[in-house]
Protein backbone atom coordinates (compact mmCIF):
# COMPACT_ATOMS: atom_id res chain seq x y z
CA UNK A 1 0.00 0.00 0.00
CA UNK A 2 1.37 3.40 -1.08
CA UNK A 3 1.42 6.43 1.38
CA UNK A 4 -1.22 8.53 -0.79
CA UNK A 5 -3.26 5.25 -0.02
CA UNK A 6 -2.53 4.98 3.27
CA UNK A 7 -4.28 8.61 3.98
CA UNK A 8 -7.28 7.82 2.20
CA UNK A 9 -8.69 4.79 4.31
CA UNK A 10 -11.94 5.35 5.11
CA UNK A 11 -13.62 5.15 8.77
CA UNK A 12 -16.13 2.03 8.35
CA UNK A 13 -19.79 1.86 9.59
CA UNK A 14 -19.60 1.43 13.29
CA UNK A 15 -15.54 2.36 14.10
CA UNK A 16 -15.78 3.92 17.06
CA UNK A 17 -13.50 7.43 17.37
CA UNK A 18 -9.32 6.50 18.46
CA UNK A 19 -8.46 8.11 21.65
CA UNK A 20 -7.93 11.62 21.35
CA UNK A 21 -4.07 13.00 22.20
CA UNK A 22 -5.36 16.73 21.58
CA UNK A 23 -8.90 18.04 21.89
CA UNK A 24 -10.59 21.25 21.20
CA UNK A 25 -14.04 21.56 22.95
CA UNK A 26 -16.50 24.09 21.67
CA UNK A 27 -13.70 26.20 21.62
CA UNK A 28 -14.06 30.53 21.00
CA UNK A 29 -11.87 33.37 20.34
CA UNK A 30 -12.93 36.55 20.06
CA UNK A 31 -10.55 39.76 19.26
CA UNK A 32 -11.43 43.53 19.76
CA UNK A 33 -10.19 44.99 16.62
CA UNK A 34 -10.32 48.27 14.98
CA UNK A 35 -11.76 48.49 11.39
CA UNK A 36 -9.74 51.10 10.00
CA UNK A 37 -7.08 53.81 11.25
CA UNK A 38 -9.83 55.79 12.96
CA UNK A 39 -12.42 53.03 13.83
CA UNK A 40 -14.16 52.05 16.55
CA UNK A 41 -13.04 48.85 18.19
CA UNK A 42 -15.03 45.95 17.25
CA UNK A 43 -15.67 42.54 18.13
CA UNK A 44 -13.93 40.01 15.52
CA UNK A 45 -15.53 36.58 16.45
CA UNK A 46 -12.62 33.83 14.62
CA UNK A 47 -13.70 30.77 15.87
CA UNK A 48 -17.30 29.61 16.67
CA UNK A 49 -17.78 26.67 19.11
CA UNK A 50 -14.97 24.45 16.71
CA UNK A 51 -14.35 21.19 18.06
CA UNK A 52 -11.86 18.84 16.86
CA UNK A 53 -10.42 15.31 17.62
CA UNK A 54 -7.20 14.37 16.74
CA UNK A 55 -5.54 10.53 17.97
CA UNK A 56 -1.78 9.51 18.55
CA UNK A 57 0.18 9.15 15.17
CA UNK A 58 -2.90 11.04 13.20
CA UNK A 59 -2.55 13.57 10.40
CA UNK A 60 -5.71 15.85 10.63
CA UNK A 61 -6.31 18.62 7.70
CA UNK A 62 -8.04 21.91 8.43
CA UNK A 63 -8.90 23.80 4.97
CA UNK A 64 -10.73 27.02 4.26
CA UNK A 65 -10.75 30.04 2.79
CA UNK A 66 -8.36 33.37 3.77
CA UNK A 67 -9.52 34.59 6.85
CA UNK A 68 -12.01 31.17 7.73
CA UNK A 69 -10.50 30.94 11.38
CA UNK A 70 -7.55 27.57 10.32
CA UNK A 71 -4.36 29.43 12.34
CA UNK A 72 -6.44 30.76 15.31
CA UNK A 73 -7.98 27.27 16.14
CA UNK A 74 -4.23 26.12 15.61
CA UNK A 75 -2.74 28.53 17.90
CA UNK A 76 -5.76 27.65 20.29
CA UNK A 77 -4.59 23.72 20.09
CA UNK A 78 -1.25 24.81 21.40
CA UNK A 79 -2.06 27.02 23.54
CA UNK A 80 -0.33 29.89 21.95
CA UNK A 81 -3.45 32.02 23.01
CA UNK A 82 -5.81 31.96 25.55
CA UNK A 83 -9.53 30.76 23.86
CA UNK A 84 -12.55 33.16 25.43
CA UNK A 85 -15.00 29.60 25.60
CA UNK A 86 -14.13 26.15 25.06
CA UNK A 87 -11.51 23.69 26.49
CA UNK A 88 -8.23 22.47 25.04
CA UNK A 89 -7.27 18.97 26.50
CA UNK A 90 -3.84 17.52 25.70
CA UNK A 91 -3.05 13.72 26.56
CA UNK A 92 -6.38 13.48 28.84
CA UNK A 93 -5.49 16.76 30.64
CA UNK A 94 -7.30 19.99 30.77
CA UNK A 95 -4.82 22.48 30.18
CA UNK A 96 -7.37 25.01 29.08
CA UNK A 97 -6.34 27.77 31.95
CA UNK A 98 -3.10 26.59 32.55
CA UNK A 99 -0.44 29.21 33.43
CA UNK A 100 3.04 29.20 31.57
CA UNK A 101 5.00 28.50 33.84
CA UNK A 102 2.71 24.95 33.76
CA UNK A 103 2.51 24.71 29.91
CA UNK A 104 6.78 25.07 29.44
CA UNK A 105 6.89 21.56 30.29
CA UNK A 106 4.08 20.55 27.52
CA UNK A 107 5.86 22.91 25.11
CA UNK A 108 8.17 20.08 24.64
CA UNK A 109 5.69 17.83 23.22
CA UNK A 110 3.56 20.34 21.51
CA UNK A 111 5.33 22.57 18.09
CA UNK A 112 4.56 24.46 15.14
CA UNK A 113 5.51 25.00 11.64
CA UNK A 114 5.01 28.38 10.22
CA UNK A 115 3.93 29.55 6.87
CA UNK A 116 6.86 32.00 6.07
CA UNK A 117 9.08 30.04 6.99
CA UNK A 118 12.68 32.91 6.60
CA UNK A 119 10.77 34.77 8.54
CA UNK A 120 10.56 32.59 11.23
CA UNK A 121 13.85 31.78 11.73
CA UNK A 122 16.45 34.29 13.31
CA UNK A 123 18.48 36.02 10.59
CA UNK A 124 21.29 37.32 12.92
CA UNK A 125 22.12 33.09 13.97
CA UNK A 126 23.04 30.54 12.00
CA UNK A 127 21.63 27.12 11.40
CA UNK A 128 23.70 25.14 13.62
CA UNK A 129 22.18 27.66 16.38
CA UNK A 130 18.79 28.14 15.23
CA UNK A 131 18.24 23.96 15.50
CA UNK A 132 20.06 23.81 18.73
CA UNK A 133 18.12 26.63 20.58
CA UNK A 134 15.51 24.23 21.73
CA UNK A 135 17.67 21.85 22.84
CA UNK A 136 19.37 24.37 25.10
CA UNK A 137 16.49 25.98 26.24
CA UNK A 138 15.32 22.72 27.79
CA UNK A 139 18.34 21.58 28.80
CA UNK A 140 18.04 18.48 26.39
CA UNK A 141 21.97 18.28 25.98
CA UNK A 142 24.40 17.49 28.13
CA UNK A 143 27.35 18.17 26.45
CA UNK A 144 28.56 20.81 23.47
CA UNK A 145 29.89 17.44 21.83
CA UNK A 146 25.85 15.98 22.64
CA UNK A 147 24.30 18.85 20.90
CA UNK A 148 26.43 19.04 17.98
CA UNK A 149 25.47 15.49 17.41
CA UNK A 150 22.03 15.79 18.02
CA UNK A 151 22.21 19.29 15.46
CA UNK A 152 23.91 16.92 13.11
CA UNK A 153 21.61 14.24 12.73
CA UNK A 154 18.50 16.52 12.87
CA UNK A 155 19.88 17.94 9.97
CA UNK A 156 20.64 14.69 8.29
CA UNK A 157 16.47 13.79 8.82
CA UNK A 158 15.67 16.39 7.04
CA UNK A 159 17.42 16.02 4.02
CA UNK A 160 20.24 19.06 5.07
CA UNK A 161 24.25 18.48 4.23
CA UNK A 162 26.20 19.90 7.28
CA UNK A 163 27.73 22.29 4.88
CA UNK A 164 24.84 24.72 6.04
CA UNK A 165 25.39 24.38 9.71
CA UNK A 166 27.61 27.66 9.23
CA UNK A 167 24.73 29.47 6.99
CA UNK A 168 22.54 32.12 7.59
CA UNK A 169 18.82 32.40 6.69
CA UNK A 170 19.42 34.45 4.19
CA UNK A 171 22.04 32.67 2.43
CA UNK A 172 18.98 29.58 2.05
CA UNK A 173 16.23 28.88 -0.29
CA UNK A 174 12.67 28.47 1.64
CA UNK A 175 12.59 25.00 1.28
CA UNK A 176 15.84 25.11 2.73
CA UNK A 177 14.30 27.37 5.76
CA UNK A 178 11.50 25.36 6.39
CA UNK A 179 13.60 21.69 6.62
CA UNK A 180 15.46 24.09 9.47
CA UNK A 181 12.26 24.82 10.60
CA UNK A 182 11.14 21.21 10.50
CA UNK A 183 14.65 19.98 12.51
CA UNK A 184 13.92 22.96 15.32
CA UNK A 185 10.63 21.29 15.78
CA UNK A 186 11.62 18.19 15.55
CA UNK A 187 14.74 18.55 18.20
CA UNK A 188 12.69 18.14 21.68
CA UNK A 189 10.77 15.14 19.69
CA UNK A 190 7.15 16.60 19.96
CA UNK A 191 4.37 14.34 19.62
CA UNK A 192 1.89 16.82 18.34
CA UNK A 193 2.69 19.84 15.21
CA UNK A 194 1.01 22.01 14.05
CA UNK A 195 1.48 23.01 10.49
CA UNK A 196 0.79 26.01 9.17
CA UNK A 197 0.40 26.62 5.62
CA UNK A 198 3.51 24.72 5.33
CA UNK A 199 4.39 24.49 1.28
CA UNK A 200 2.28 27.44 0.76
CA UNK A 201 5.16 30.46 0.64
CA UNK A 202 7.33 27.71 -1.42
CA UNK A 203 7.79 26.70 -5.50
CA UNK A 204 6.12 23.96 -6.47
CA UNK A 205 9.59 21.42 -6.70
CA UNK A 206 10.62 22.67 -3.06
CA UNK A 207 6.33 22.08 -2.06
CA UNK A 208 6.76 18.35 -3.43
CA UNK A 209 9.64 17.73 -1.06
CA UNK A 210 8.23 19.62 1.65
CA UNK A 211 4.95 17.80 1.18
CA UNK A 212 7.03 14.22 1.21
CA UNK A 213 9.65 15.06 4.36
CA UNK A 214 6.34 15.51 6.69
CA UNK A 215 4.43 12.51 5.16
CA UNK A 216 7.47 9.96 5.95
CA UNK A 217 9.25 11.76 9.25
CA UNK A 218 5.22 11.23 10.33
CA UNK A 219 5.20 7.81 9.28
CA UNK A 220 8.45 7.11 10.78
CA UNK A 221 8.42 8.91 14.12
CA UNK A 222 4.37 8.72 14.44
CA UNK A 223 3.54 12.14 15.75
CA UNK A 224 -0.06 13.91 15.45
CA UNK A 225 -0.10 17.03 12.60
CA UNK A 226 -2.41 19.09 12.06
CA UNK A 227 -2.44 20.45 8.08
CA UNK A 228 -3.59 23.98 7.81
CA UNK A 229 -4.21 25.06 4.50
CA UNK A 230 -6.58 26.84 1.62
CA UNK A 231 -5.61 23.70 -0.84
CA UNK A 232 -8.10 21.04 -0.13
CA UNK A 233 -6.43 18.92 -2.73
CA UNK A 234 -2.43 19.11 -0.63
CA UNK A 235 -5.02 18.34 2.66
CA UNK A 236 -6.81 15.28 0.65
CA UNK A 237 -3.44 13.50 -0.11
CA UNK A 238 -1.64 14.66 3.05
CA UNK A 239 -4.23 13.53 6.04
CA UNK A 240 -6.12 10.68 7.25
CA UNK A 241 -9.23 12.88 8.06
CA UNK A 242 -10.68 16.74 7.27
CA UNK A 243 -12.17 19.11 9.47
CA UNK A 244 -13.60 22.04 6.67
CA UNK A 245 -13.96 25.71 8.47
CA UNK A 246 -15.77 28.50 6.87
CA UNK A 247 -16.25 31.84 9.17
CA UNK A 248 -15.30 30.51 12.22
CA UNK A 249 -16.84 26.89 12.23
CA UNK A 250 -16.56 23.82 11.52
CA UNK A 251 -18.88 22.67 8.63
CA UNK A 252 -17.66 19.33 8.18
CA UNK A 253 -15.50 16.63 9.26
CA UNK A 254 -14.73 13.14 7.77
CA UNK A 255 -12.17 10.73 6.44
CA UNK A 256 -10.35 11.84 3.87
CA UNK A 257 -11.52 9.49 1.49
CA UNK A 258 -15.37 9.68 2.65
CA UNK A 259 -15.26 13.33 2.26
CA UNK A 260 -13.95 13.14 -1.73
CA UNK A 261 -15.85 11.13 -2.50
CA UNK A 262 -19.72 11.96 -0.31
CA UNK A 263 -19.38 15.45 0.84
CA UNK A 264 -22.57 16.82 2.29
CA UNK A 265 -22.01 20.58 2.53
CA UNK A 266 -22.19 22.90 -0.35
CA UNK A 267 -19.12 24.49 0.54
CA UNK A 268 -17.11 21.47 0.98
CA UNK A 269 -18.31 20.83 -2.30
CA UNK A 270 -17.80 23.68 -3.57
CA UNK A 271 -13.79 23.78 -2.50
CA UNK A 272 -13.92 19.81 -4.11
CA UNK A 273 -14.96 21.53 -7.40
CA UNK A 274 -12.65 24.03 -7.74
CA UNK A 275 -9.44 21.29 -7.65
CA UNK A 276 -8.03 20.85 -10.93
CA UNK A 277 -9.23 17.70 -13.03
CA UNK A 278 -5.88 15.94 -13.52
CA UNK A 279 -7.62 13.75 -16.58
CA UNK A 280 -8.17 16.23 -19.00
CA UNK A 281 -10.64 14.05 -20.72
CA UNK A 282 -12.99 14.39 -17.52
CA UNK A 283 -15.69 16.96 -17.17
CA UNK A 284 -17.63 18.03 -14.07
CA UNK A 285 -20.65 19.66 -13.13
CA UNK A 286 -18.85 22.65 -11.32
CA UNK A 287 -20.36 24.44 -8.17
CA UNK A 288 -19.47 28.02 -8.40
CA UNK A 289 -19.60 30.16 -5.44
CA UNK A 290 -20.97 33.90 -5.20
CA UNK A 291 -19.81 36.75 -3.33
CA UNK A 292 -17.50 36.90 -0.95
CA UNK A 293 -16.99 35.30 2.49
CA UNK A 294 -18.87 37.32 5.49
CA UNK A 295 -16.80 39.97 7.07
CA UNK A 296 -15.48 39.45 10.23
CA UNK A 297 -16.92 42.46 11.99
CA UNK A 298 -19.90 42.14 10.65
CA UNK A 299 -21.38 38.84 11.84
CA UNK A 300 -24.17 37.33 9.96
CA UNK A 301 -27.51 35.64 11.15
CA UNK A 302 -28.16 32.49 10.41
CA UNK A 303 -26.32 30.13 9.22
CA UNK A 304 -22.79 31.52 7.65
CA UNK A 305 -22.81 30.34 4.37
CA UNK A 306 -26.57 31.51 3.61
CA UNK A 307 -25.81 33.95 1.55
CA UNK A 308 -23.39 32.28 -0.63
CA UNK A 309 -25.35 28.97 -0.99
CA UNK A 310 -27.11 27.49 -3.44
CA UNK A 311 -29.40 24.98 -1.29
CA UNK A 312 -30.47 28.39 0.80
CA UNK A 313 -34.07 28.21 1.89
CA UNK A 314 -35.87 31.40 3.17
CA UNK A 315 -36.35 30.70 6.89
CA UNK A 316 -34.50 28.34 8.97
CA UNK A 317 -31.34 28.71 7.12
CA UNK A 318 -31.54 32.47 7.77
CA UNK A 319 -32.55 32.64 11.21
CA UNK A 320 -30.30 30.17 12.81
CA UNK A 321 -26.68 28.44 12.18
CA UNK A 322 -26.93 24.76 12.19
CA UNK A 323 -25.11 22.19 14.87
CA UNK A 324 -22.35 19.79 13.09
CA UNK A 325 -24.01 16.39 13.69
CA UNK A 326 -23.50 12.93 12.26
CA UNK A 327 -24.67 11.59 8.72
CA UNK A 328 -26.24 8.44 9.24
CA UNK A 329 -24.96 6.92 6.24
CA UNK A 330 -20.64 7.60 7.40
CA UNK A 331 -18.90 6.80 10.49
CA UNK A 332 -17.25 9.95 12.18
CA UNK A 333 -18.82 11.72 9.42
CA UNK A 334 -20.20 15.22 10.46
CA UNK A 335 -22.15 18.33 8.72
CA UNK A 336 -23.73 21.67 9.77
CA UNK A 337 -25.97 22.19 7.15
CA UNK A 338 -30.22 22.64 7.14
CA UNK A 339 -29.96 20.77 3.83
CA UNK A 340 -27.29 18.49 3.53
CA UNK A 341 -28.48 16.01 1.03
CA UNK A 342 -30.74 18.49 -1.23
Amino acid sequence: MSDTDRFHEPAQPGEAAPAALVRGVQLSKFFSLRQGAFGKKRLVRAVQDASIHIAAAETVGLVGETGSGKTTLGRLLLRLIEPSFGRVVFDGRDITHYHERDLRPLRRSMQMLFQDAPASLDGRLDVATIVAEPLRIHRQSTSVDDERRRVGELLATVGLPLALLSRRPHELSSGQCQRVNIARALALEPRFIVCDEPITALDASEQAGIADLLRSLQTAQGQSLLFISHDLRFVLHSSQRVYVMYAGRIVESAASGVLQNTACHPYTRALLNAIPEEDPTRRRLRLLLEGEPPSPFQPIEGCPFHPRCPRMRPGLCEREAPPLVPVESEARHDVACWHPHT
